[in-house]
Order: structure tokens, then C-alpha cells, then sequence
């Protein structure tokens, strides 16, 4: 302060801190005393008011990045105050954002905001985020198996079966068929595999697979065939037939088609007279066999047998005797199959090693061959000389 006089003045600080010293928070009064050289006082004061500008210094703690606790779409996640500093010393630091500390905090970002005051209503903020992640996959049901036989003239079937359900901590975004057929669809022949896919609001994905078995149960079909009725052929007592493999039908794959014989001969070879069965079968490729199905093959022998010719037989009666003791012979006799017994008839219906008298016998050679065939009838004569004179 500076003070006039009329005559010397001398300029006192009475009261305050002096100039150039560090004024406290507030309001400060500096008083300064003239005095002249009489002793005559002046005084003056005024005021110095230090106002606190300064906003405190506020340090959140680092962003917090946590996944889910189980079975929940969120995560309790706790956190410290942060701790603030200022110059005048008293700062209340409070949360103004968010939920507080030991809260479930749902998936997703949520920020945290702190604010700190101190005495003069000076603030300072201060944020940080809290990241939950959604980490937990999905849960959704595994289906069973199923096993079908395939439908009727059909290699496949058709199969119907409901969607997996599926369940999360969170939200579900989406059940979809990710491998296999829709349900309803025809199915093949094996093993289809059939997966469902789930995925939660977050990308996770969890799947379900199960099998739709399709077996084959049902047999093949051999078509009708017609018996075989034919003829040996000349001279032989069989025939030769073009047999003719029967078709067959099958829901899927018909497999080789097999024909035996009751007499264990190839289908190629001689079918002799009398019947002859074939045994049709088939296995299709699944190992279903068709029922059997008997062709007969009837080879009938309508070829007669031959009598060989037969020379007449001339002789003279026996001595003393009018009639003569004769061997005859049977003809031989051939057949395309075989030749029964040859019978031989006199006409005289004696029996053939009877005596034959003198003159003329006829012998009548017939035979039937095993299946009944009659030989044209063969005559031979048998004539006896008498040339003995009588005795007188």
C-alpha cells in the first residue's frame, strides 16, 4: 500500500500473510498501517479469495472382459471404487453409471461411470466397460435311432420324426437340418445320417445326429412258369430242352436266379422220360429269398420198341413121335428206353417148350417197353415134317 502526508509517512502490513506467500483456500485479509511522524495512524485493508478450480484426479480401473457364469446369460462380476486426489485433500467419490458392484451383469457391454467432488463442487468422471460373453453352447436333445423296414414295393422309406428341442442361457436363434433328408422324406436303402444344428443368440452351436436305418424285409418274386410237356427225341430216351430262366421282381435288386434239378443234372443237360422238377429260387442283394417256385418238365415216351425179325422154323418130327421137340428162341427186342419182357403166344396155346405137332404153328412175338409202348406184333412159323413111314 502507498500513503501521502504532509510531512514523512511510514507504510505497515498489521495484518495477513505478505505478499508472495501461499494463500490458503478462502478469503484472506491483508491490513496495511500508515504512520507520519506525529504519530498520526491511517489504516486500510482488503481482501484476497483463493477459489478452488481444480477438479480432482479420478483413475477407473481397466475394462473387464469376463464369459458367462454357467447355466446364466450374464456374470456377477465385481469391482473396486476408484480412488480419486485432489488439491484441497476432501473428495467423495460416488457411482453415477451402471449397475454396482456384485450385480449379474448380462451379456453384452455395460459401462460404469464414477464421479468424484470435492468441497468446492469441482468433478471429475471417469468410465470403464464391463464385456460379458456369451461362452455356453446351446443344449439340445439327442434323438434316437430309428430303424424301419422299407415300404411296400418301395426301396426306401418314408420316415417321419420331430425336431430336436433345444435349450440356452441365453436366447435361441435357430434350429435347423444341417445333414440327411426333412422329415417325411422317402428314405434309401442303409444308413442315412440325420444332424440338427443349434445356435444361440451369440454364435455358439451345439448338434444332435442320429440314424434313420432302412432295411430291406421284403422277399423277391419269381414270375409263374409253365410245365414243360414234350416228347423223347428219336432213339433216345430223353430230350433235349431249351429251359428258359423265369423272370423276377424285387423292391430293390434282384439277385442271381438259380434253377435245380431234382436229379442234380445242369439245366442243359438230356431230360429223361418221366418228370423232371426245377426248383426256382432267387436271393435278392439284401439276402431276402423269393419262395420257391416247382416247374415240372414231362418228357413222355410215345417211341415203340422193335422186335428183331424172326426166321421161320422148318424140321421134321422127332422119331416115333408126330411132333418134334423144339428150342425156340425169344427175338431180340430194342427200345429207345428199355425193352420189357418179350412174350412169345402159340396158337395152339401151348406153352412154347411144348411139343410142336406136325405141321404149321405159328409163334406171336409181342413186347411192351416200360413206359407202354406196344411192338408191332412179329409172326413165326414152326412147321414139322412128318417123313417116317408107317410100319405094317
Amino acid at each position: 500500500a502507498t500513503a501521502n502526508d504532509n510531512c514523512e509517512v511510514t507504510v505497515t502490513q498489521t495484518a495477513g500473510p505478505v505478499s508472495g506467500s501461499e494463500f490458503p483456500l478462502g478469503t484472506t485479509t491483508i491490513t496495511f498501517e500508515a504512520e507520519d511522524e506525529a504519530g498520526n495512524i491511517s489504516e486500510c485493508s482488503f481482501t484476497i479469495t483463493v477459489k478452488d478450480s481444480e477438479a480432482p484426479s479420478l483413475n477407473c480401473p481397466e475394462n473387464i472382459t469376463q464369459p458367462n457364469d454357467a447355466d446364466i446369460c450374464g456374470a456377477i462380476v465385481s469391482f473396486e471404487t476408484p480412488t480419486a486426489s485432489d488439491n484441497s485433500g476432501e473428495v467423495e467419490v460416488v457411482q453415477t453409471g451402471g449397475l454396482p458392484s456384485g450385480s449379474e451383469f448380462p451379456v453384452g457391454i455395460s459401462t460404469i461411470e464414477f464421479t468424484a467432488s470435492d468441497a468446492e463442487g469441482n468433478t471429475a468422471t471417469c468410465s470403464f466397460t464391463i464385456e460379458i460373453t456369451d461362452d455356453e453352447a446351446p443344449e439340445i436333445t439327442q434323438l434316437n435311432d430309428i430303424s424301419v423296414n422299407t415300404d411296400e414295393g418301395v426301396c426306401g422309406a418314408m420316415v417321419n420324426f420331430e425336431a430336436p428341442e433345444a435349450t440356452d442361457n441365453c436366447d435361441i436363434e435357430s434350429v435347423i437340418l444341417t445333414e440327411g433328408l426333412e422329415p417325411g422324406s422317402e428314405f434309401p436303402l442303409g444308413n442315412t445320417t440325420v444332424t440338427y444344428t443349434a445356435t444361440d443368440s451369440a454364435g455358439n452351436t451345439a448338434t444332435s445326429s442320429f440314424k434313420v436305418i432302412v432295411t430291406d424285409n421284403q422277399a423277391p418274386i419269381i414270375a409263374n412258369v409253365e410245365a414243360i410237356n414234350t416228347t423223347a427225341d428219336a432213339n433216345t430216351c430223353g430230350a433235349m430242352i431249351e429251359i428258359i430262366t423265369p423272370s423276377a421282381t424285387d423292391n430293390c435288386s434282384v439277385g442271381m436266379i438259380n434253377g435245380a434239378r431234382d436229379d442234380s443234372q445242369p439245366l442243359d443237360a438230356e431230360y429223361p422220360v418221366g418228370n423232371t422238377t426245377i426248383t426256382w429260387t432267387v436271393t435278392d442283394d439284401n439276402g431276402n429269398e423269393a419262395e420257391p417256385v416247382i416247374q415240372t418238365v414231362t418228357v413222355n415216351d410215345n417211341e415203340i420198341p422193335v422186335i428183331a425179325n424172326v426166321e421161320a422154323i422148318n424140321t421134321t418130327a422127332d422119331a416115333d413121335s408126330c411132333g418134334a421137340m423144339i428150342e425156340i428162341t425169344a427175338p431180340l427186342a430194342s427200345d429207345n428206353c428199355s425193352v420189357g419182357m418179350v412174350n412169345g403166344t402159340r396158337d395152339d396155346s401151348q406153352s412154347l417148350d411144348a411139343e410142336y405137332p406136325v405141321g404149321i404153328t405159328t409163334i406171336t412175338w409181342t413186347v411192351t417197353d416200360d413206359n407202354g409202348n406196344q411192338a408191332v406184333t412179329v409172326i413165326q412159323t414152326v412147321t414139322v415134317t412128318d417123313n417116317q413111314a408107317p410100319v405094317i
